[in-house]
């Protein structure tokens, strides 16, 4: 609305919004605001964000520097939250898979039975019938009716992720992709085991061998 000329002015609480940006991007902002002579009101301080005051420039930039450093404050907080979750057998964000849950009141990672019976049977499909590939699997599983976590249909790639998820045998690795993570950190979570490791393992070495002799 203010590049169509329709406001006369913008009005906000505070410039934490506009700290996300980097310096120049703030300098981009105000000198942008000033051209199209469009005041920018902070109206937990009373200033003017575009004002040419050497003193109100001044404070603004003090403002946004503290605005960054307590929303760094907050990230590096969280953070080490996430990772103590993790260490004390929490859930620590990311992808909750088909079968587990977290429970909402102690974020314990929790079995969910009725998606669980279902990844119990891919995993005995795949140990006890070598023939059953990733796309066969997912077409019993259509043709049964069951859902994927997203409520949509099975696929061949969809099976092969589960079977390969290490999740299922109560090891889930933390930190790979995780943003709370600190860089080269792998921490290993131990969600309740719906098969057995012996089971999971026996899973990896007929894939293996389906794909040396049959394909995926």
């Amino acid at each position: 609305e203010a590049r169509q000329g329709t406001a006369k002015a913008i009005l906000v609480w505070n410039l934490a919004r506009l700290t996300r940006a980097d310096e120049l991007d703030d300098l981009l902002l105000r000198k942008e605001l000033r051209e199209m002579r469009m005041p920018l009101i902070v109206a937990s301080t009373g200033r003017d964000f575009t004002s040419e005051d050497e003193g109100d420039e001044l404070l603004s930039s003090v403002e946004r520097w503290a605005n960054r450093q307590e929303r760094r404050k907050i990230i590096r907080d969280s953070s080490a939250g996430k990772r103590r979750n993790v260490a004390n057998g929490r859930y620590g964000g990311g992808v909750v898979d088909f079968g587990l849950q977290v429970n909402p009141v102690t974020k314990h990672w929790e079995i969910r039975e009725n998606e669980a019976q279902w990844v119990r049977q891919v995993f005995n499909w795949t140990t006890e019938d070598e023939d059953l590939g990733g796309d066969a699997i997912a077409n019993r599983l259509n043709s049964l009716e069951i859902r994927s976590k997203r409520g949509g249909r099975w696929s061949g790639d969809q099976v092969r992720a589960m079977l390969s998820n290490s999740s299922y045998m109560g090891e889930k690795q933390w930190g790979k992709r995780n943003k709370s993570a600190v860089q080269g950190e792998i921490l290993i979570q131990r969600p309740p085991a719906i098969v057995p490791v012996e089971q999971w393992h026996a899973a990896q070495e007929a894939i293996r061998r389906r794909q040396k002799f049959k394909g995926p």
